[in-house]
């Protein structure tokens, strides 16, 4: 905005901000990242890239949520019922969008507990999504094809936790953040 579109604005009505002027956004307080490693060879060249089909040769990955607050923050841990759902994926995989969800389970025991992440302290979750024959599945199936097949597959981790209705000590955090594509 030039001085003149300024005055102009200022003149109609005492004051008026444009568009240039966003509202304040408040900071982030977690941040989620899916981690691919890649697997070289004592030469050091890379023997396998980060692809999921490729990793660790468990068909596993692993999802890394970071508290990139100044304060404490609390997220349920994965081994309870509040937990066990509060990590899903968003999927493209051949041009269809899809989500993936963990598998519901029953509870014959459930102790709620609360993991505390200090400013930069890390929660990790290994995800198995190919289960092994005779295992019980975690993960809803994901749309990744056949093991050997060659897919282009836009990923990113939501970890989503709804507001607690309790009245305890701690309150944990609520929200959903999601990783970069």
């Amino acid at each position: 905005m030039n001085r003149r579109q300024a005055m102009a604005a200022i003149g109609a009505s005492g004051l008026a901000l444009t568009g240039e002027a966003e509202a304040a956004q408040p900071a982030p307080v977690l941040k989620v990242s899916v981690v691919l490693p890649e697997l070289y060879g004592l030469d050091d060249k890379v023997t396998h890239p980060a692809t999921l089909r490729n990793v660790g040769y468990g068909l596993r990955f692993v999802v890394v949520v970071e508290n990139v607050s100044p304060e404490n923050v609390y997220v349920w841990n994965e081994g309870n019922s509040e937990g066990h759902g509060t990590l899903s994926f968003e999927i493209e995989a051949g041009g269809k969008k899809t989500v993936v969800s963990r598998v519901g389970r029953d509870w014959s025991k459930n102790i709620l507990r609360l993991e505390k992440l200090v400013p930069g302290g890390l929660h990790t979750r290994v995800v198995e999504y190919d289960t092994l024959t005779g295992k019980r599945p975690q993960w809803e199936a994901f749309p990744f094809g056949a093991k050997d097949s060659r897919l282009d597959v836009t990923l990113r981790a939501v970890f989503e936790q709804k507001k607690s209705d309790g009245d305890a000590k701690l309150t944990p955090w609520a929200g959903r953040v999601a990783s970069s594509d």
